[in-house]
């Protein structure tokens, strides 16, 4: 009975530890625009199917697809995901309502909590955005959180003016103060 109870509690243990792990950026793949943000999220343009694997391997439980699906751009394999072991929540980046896109966004990463995430976009633009955009409504803003964008803010937001549009509506609604190009 006592060697039961200790397996069972080291087995648990065990499982607890896996849950509650850090992404291991030295095993990330070489994805476009890749950054970890924390401990335990990171953001990247669109993996490869071969990618998925890799991002498991190094701890991350969980992909939030941000890619509007109406969007001409590429969309994640969501079986090589799947297939993988990940849990996958597509939370699209929509430029004409930026507000529900970010509660959604909100909604989908508190419910994560303890699990490591990959957040992606095609190039991690979109996907950084909305990380920082996140933290900064939760009280935690961050600069950094924009390293993806290497300073091009500008650049960005005059080659895509509905990504100016998503940030001016979600800083307006929320009362943040301006982000700093």
């Amino acid at each position: 009975m006592t060697q039961t109870l200790r397996t069972a509690t080291l087995a648990s243990l065990l499982v607890a530890s896996h849950c509650y792990a850090d992404i291991d950026g030295s095993a990330l793949p070489q994805v476009r625009g890749i950054y970890q943000h924390s401990p335990t999220l990171v953001s990247a343009g669109l993996p490869s199917a071969a990618d998925f694997a890799q991002f498991q391997h190094a701890g991350v439980e969980v992909v939030i697809n941000v890619i509007p699906p109406q969007n001409d751009e590429p969309q994640p394999d969501v079986a090589a995901i799947r297939q993988a072991g990940l849990i996958y929540y597509n939370v699209p980046f929509d430029e004409a309502h930026p507000v529900d896109s970010m509660e959604q966004f909100r909604r989908v990463m508190a419910q994560q909590q303890g699990k490591s995430v990959l957040v992606h976009c095609a190039a991690n633009i979109r996907a950084s955005g909305m990380v920082y955009l996140k933290n900064a409504i939760d009280g935690h803003r961050n600069q950094v959180d924009l390293t993806p964008w290497e300073g091009k803010m500008t650049l960005y937001f005059t080659k895509w003016p509905v990504l100016k549009q998503f940030f001016d509506g979600t800083i307006n609604h929320y009362g943040l103060a301006p982000i700093q190009p």
